[in-house]
């Protein structure tokens, strides 16, 4: 929420700033409207009369350099404001994001918390001991059962889906405990490589799952 609040701050900080650029602009335009007016009109001027009026071929001169600085000015002014629109699409999209991720439900949390149901034993990365240094890559052999709620059979987790459908809890990884232990003969590893079930160390109720 802290993260929220502050993104959101920024983005309306830049939404300020293309309110101010914006109105930059607006005069910046104006100005080079009238030094538009004011050059053409010295321009007329200059053609109506004979070479060598050094006052009017100055004042010819400095509305062109008024008209090119104005002219200037606008096109820096319209650069800052689009640099400033992707600057509040991007804040934008970041707040969006964050206020997507607080409300997203959370399944699992529900489950634990839920003491009418029988059944659940716990969270699997309560129940699982993991050598250390190994965590990373236990973490990406289970997936997105590493954060899966352990329930004692296939009636429980049953039960724990109802759940969650009726409080409109959202979703929920499920791993059930019954289960036969491995069994088979392992083949050879590659130099280096350790088996994942010699890396972890699970609680008996989730052992053969």
């Amino acid at each position: 929420a802290g993260q929220v609040a502050a993104r959101r701050s920024r983005l309306e900080a830049t939404e300020a700033e293309i309110g101010r650029l914006r109105a930059t602009l607006a005069e910046a335009e104006r100005r080079g409207e009238e030094a538009t007016v004011e050059f053409a009109a010295l321009e007329s001027q200059v053609a109506g009369v004979e070479a060598g009026e050094q006052g009017l071929d100055a004042e010819h001169e400095a509305a062109a350099e008024a008209f090119e600085a104005a002219r200037t000015e606008v096109a820096r002014l319209r650069e800052e404001i689009q640099g400033a629109e992707k600057e509040r699409a991007r804040w934008s999209a970041r707040v969006e994001a964050l206020e997507m991720s607080l409300v997203r439900k959370d399944g699992a949390g529900v489950l634990l918390a839920a003491q009418e149901l029988a059944g659940v034993h716990g969270s699997l990365a309560a129940m699982l001991g993991v050598e250390q240094g190994y965590e990373d890559a236990v973490a990406a052999a289970l997936g997105g059962a590493a954060e899966a709620v352990v329930v004692e059979s296939v009636e429980a987790a049953v039960d724990a889906v109802r759940h969650l459908r009726e409080q409109d809890a959202g979703r929920a990884e499920l791993l059930v405990a019954q289960g036969e232990a491995p069994g088979g003969t392992r083949s050879p590893l590659p130099e280096g490589a350790r088996w994942v079930l010699d890396l972890v160390h699970p609680a008996q109720a989730v052992r053969t799952a």
